[in-house]
């Protein structure tokens, strides 16, 4: 496999190694990284909350939410398809629609 190209935002892309997992599904993406940082961790967890919260809400269990580059969590939201009777209230739609009601195109 030849090297991934890495910059400033992917450094961690370097550390990708050859999966033979994945190698059936995208032969050029066939890599793990092991880059996944404690702040990523703590994001993921709390990703996998919202989604717990959505289904004890009665919605589908998905969960999604905006953080800043120091892993300061802005916003979430939870899936509301079927409470708010609405195929489109998926969790990343219903966080946009909220990010675009909070913040300016400058923040």
């Amino acid at each position: 496999m030849s090297p991934i190209p890495v910059d400033a935002a992917t450094e961690c892309l370097a550390a990708a190694v050859p999966s033979p997992h994945f190698s059936f599904l995208i032969p050029q993406f066939s890599f793990v990284l092991k880059c996944v940082t404690a702040t990523d961790t703590t994001l993921l967890r709390s990703a996998i909350a919202i989604a717990a919260r959505a289904r004890a809400n009665g919605n589908h269990p998905f969960g999604a939410l905006l953080a800043d580059s120091a892993g300061k969590v802005l916003l979430e939201s939870e899936n509301t398809v079927i409470t708010g009777s609405d195929v489109t209230g998926h969790a990343e739609t219903n966080l946009m629609r909220e990010a675009g009601r909070r913040f300016t195109a400058d923040q």
